[in-house]
């Protein structure tokens, strides 16, 4: 198992920048995690990685940090 620090996506210079790189669980940055651990055939845990938040019960300008376990299956 390979294990990446918080924030292991990016680390914005700002409140404002961090907000706008924030994707959905579903983008291009998890898919890519996804990739590297499935043609590495590794277990990779990410420490955390800021996640879109895109509800009606949400304010404006939030995002998530999630910790995520991907597995390679094979």
């Amino acid at each position: 198992m390979v294990f990446l620090p918080e924030a292991c996506d990016y680390i914005g210079d700002s409140k404002t920048e961090t907000l706008s790189m924030a994707e959905p669980l579903n983008g291009d940055v998890i898919r890519a995690f996804c990739t590297l651990a499935k043609e590495n055939e590794i277990w990779l845990s990410i420490g955390g990685i800021h996640e879109q938040v895109n509800c009606s019960a949400a304010k404006t300008g939030l995002c998530c940090e999630k910790h995520l376990c991907f597995r390679s299956i094979t």
